[in-house]
């Protein structure tokens, strides 16, 4: 699972050499769109072979960007779940833990480059959250991120893979 999501965050950078959510949504012809949807932070859908993200305007930017990273995982790895129902924060039935984790692993790999977690981790020993509040984002990605990097044979330490439900926290 680890390798199949790395490798498809990769071949988004590589093609597009971005890894800004917004930038290779638009690329791959995904409307984002902001919206007050109250407690929901964002969601993905397809109507009439439409791919659209919502994104709650609520959300300071910083989330909004991981928001967006997160659904373009539900759009590169869970498409064919979106053509039947919304993929939303809480409608996943069985599958929520799976398809959450996927996407969240998909974000952490888009958005924290492999050095940031193998520098900053591993040879400045800083901990999980002093690097998430130095990348603006909730520690949960960072140990995501710590967790694909680790899958995929370096050595890094990984205390235990964050909840896949990080992103309903308040």
């Amino acid at each position: 699972m680890t390798q199949r999501i790395y490798g498809e965050v990769e071949k988004l950078i590589k093609k597009y050499k971005t890894r800004n959510p917004y930038e290779l949504a638009d690329s791959l012809g995904i409307v984002v769109m902001h919206r007050d949807l109250a407690r929901l932070k964002g969601f993905y859908t397809v109507e009439n072979k439409t791919r659209y993200i919502v994104i709650n305007e609520r959300l300071d930017e910083d989330f909004q960007h991981l928001i967006c990273s997160h659904e373009l995982g539900h759009d590169c790895l869970h498409r064919h779940f979106a053509q039947y129902d919304s993929l939303r924060d809480y409608a996943f039935f069985d599958l929520s833990g799976k398809i959450e984790r996927e996407a969240n692993l998909f974000a952490a790999d888009l958005i924290i480059p492999d050095e940031e977690i193998l520098i900053n981790a591993r040879w400045e020993g800083h901990t999980y959250d002093q690097i998430a509040r130095m990348l603006r984002v909730p520690e949960a990605i960072i140990r995501f991120k710590a967790y694909s990097v680790s899958k995929r044979g370096y050595d890094v330490h990984i205390p235990e893979l964050a909840s896949s439900d990080f992103l309903e926290d308040d």
